[in-house]
């Protein structure tokens, strides 16, 4: 709706932010085995929903019709993911084998 009313391109490009979001988040039934594949893949999830909140972050900061809220939300989201990093860095996230 916003794009329509003003043709600005940074609302699709929000719109596209949050797509590869979803589909990143999104779960599926892959059964996470003890592999290093998979812990590897988890870390790599949460890196790109880390580094894609810190676009949002810059995307907000840049355009002066988005409310400054919406860069602490962006910032919350980049944080979230840094923790679930370090749990499954340091172990603190049993992934047990299947048998």
């Amino acid at each position: 709706n916003s794009y329509r009313l003003n043709h600005d391109f940074s609302h699709i490009y929000i719109a596209a932010l949050y797509g590869v979001q979803a589909i990143i988040a999104f779960p599926n039934k892959m059964s996470y085995t003890g592999s290093k594949t998979m812990k590897s893949l988890a870390i790599k999830n949460w890196l790109s929903l880390m580094l894609i909140n810190v676009i949002g972050i810059y995307v907000v900061n840049n355009n002066d019709m988005l409310p400054e809220l919406f860069a602490y939300y962006h910032a919350i989201l980049a944080i979230i993911p840094l923790i679930g990093m370090y749990f499954m860095a340091t172990n603190k996230i049993p992934i047990e084998e299947n048998n």
